[in-house]
């Protein structure tokens, strides 16, 4: 059956044709794409064409779709059983290879989500502090639990957050303080306000959901300080770069480590995965040895903790220096190629992540920078990737990605965009 057929019927069930907005093309005014199958660095959609995919999961596949050691290990644990039930050795396992990655997790928990493990770790921050507000920063993504669904602040002296949905009271979003990213002295002067009541930091410490942003020089450096000062603690949402950027995530990238840690995408190999980490004194808050609540029937699903550890064990020092050398080849070409669709685009990249924005040459800093981009450039810049079989995330605000597999494509990815 066809794309078109298969979107009417889609249409018909699910509400609006998709299951996470993003996902309809709406931003960029085109059809969505239907996929079927995927392998390497390709997938290809219902009607049989083939696409270089900038997407990869969101992020969450780092080696290549469909790797044969992953799949291996997927096939193994579902005839071995994929739901237990009870605790298993694999997430012992694939806890154990947290630990050794980022120094600064003692004990984890697994959850099934990003957005789940972010909920944990605030709600474990406001039990260890015994304060109730978290700071945030504008255009960084946390999923989209109540109290963090927010947009930047009306009131430049309180700086609270408004909620970003309907559905959401004000009151709910009360006790979470909004600042602008790569912006030390609005946190020092939030932190003044509501002195002695911020119980977390919490922050992407590289940005991938208004597009990638890089942290400027010493700023996770003086955000360690601000929070060792005001006695809050510093959460990295490490969803997106954990095991993406380095092994050990940005905060071995950038030497900076926080009191708590999620994780998710990339440790789950393309499953679905959550991950909360940090201090053990913090962590041992955490049911059954303390009074914060989690639970979940699928934390720790074996089949999960199967293909996380295949995908975790393949990771080594060799693997970064493909992706970064891949990153870099694939966001010159892509750069190259924006320049004909807008005066003076910007290319932001760490590593195998990186976004192009089309802001006249101007540096893109924080979210303010982001929402400059000119949104008629992008979506003709997107269009015209489509067509020549390259599919990079629908949304000037979501990171684009690439595997190890994408070292094969290279080659014909730079011709293909005349680079």
């Amino acid at each position: 059956m066809g794309s078109s057929l298969v979107l009417e019927r889609a249409k018909r069930v699910l509400v609006g044709g998709v299951n996470s907005p993003v996902r309809a093309f709406r931003s960029v005014g085109s059809n969505p794409v239907v996929l079927a199958r995927a392998k390497g660095p390709f997938v290809y959609d219902q009607d049989g064409r083939r696409y270089i995919d900038l997407i990869c999961g969101w992020g969450s596949i780092i080696l290549g779709h469909a790797q044969d050691e992953v799949v291996a290990a997927a096939v193994e644990r579902i005839r071995e059983g994929h739901m237990l039930g009870l605790t298993c050795e694999l997430e012992v396992e694939l806890a154990e290879e947290v630990t050794k990655s980022f120094r600064s997790v003692e004990l984890v928990r697994f959850t099934n989500s990003g957005t789940e493990s972010v909920m944990t770790a605030v709600r474990l921050a406001r039990a260890y502090t015994k304060r109730k507000k978290v700071l945030v920063f504008e255009g960084c993504y946390h999923g989209h639990s109540d109290s963090l669904l927010v947009k930047e602040s009306r009131d430049p002296e309180s700086m609270i957050g408004v909620p970003f949905s309907a559905g959401i009271p004000d009151e709910v979003v009360a006790d979470t303080i909004v600042v602008p990213f790569n912006d030390v002295e609005s946190v020092r002067r939030a932190l003044r306000s509501h002195r002695g009541q911020v119980a977390a930091i919490l922050l992407e410490p590289i940005p991938a959901n208004m597009g990638v942003v890089t942290p400027e020089d010493g700023f996770l450096e003086e955000l360690r300080e601000v929070a060792d000062r005001e006695g809050c603690l510093l959460v990295f949402d490490e969803v997106v770069t954990g095991f993406r950027v380095a092994k050990g995530g940005a905060q071995e990238l950038y030497r900076v480590e926080p009191d708590l840690t999620c994780l998710g995408k990339v440790l789950g190999g393309g499953l679905p995965i959550g991950c909360v980490g940090g201090r053990s004194e913090v962590m041992r808050l955490l049911a059954p040895e303390g009074p914060v609540y989690h639970a979940g029937t699928f934390a720790g699903n074996p089949l999960v903790m199967a293909v996380g550890l295949a995908t975790v064990r393949s990771l080594s020092s060799g693997t970064y220096e493909v992706l970064e050398d891949v990153g870099r080849r694939v966001g010159d070409a892509l750069l190259k190629l924006a320049s004909g669709f807008g005066e003076g685009p910007v290319l932001n990249r760490v590593g195998s992540m990186f976004t192009v924005f089309f802001t006249r040459g101007r540096r893109v800093r924080n979210y303010r920078d982001a929402k400059s981009s000119d949104a008629g450039s992008f979506r003709a810049f997107f269009d015209a990737l489509l067509k020549s079989g390259v599919l990079m995330p629908p949304s000037q605000f979501e990171a684009s990605f690439v595997t190890v597999s994408h070292s094969e494509v290279v080659p014909e990815l730079e011709r293909s965009l005349g680079g």
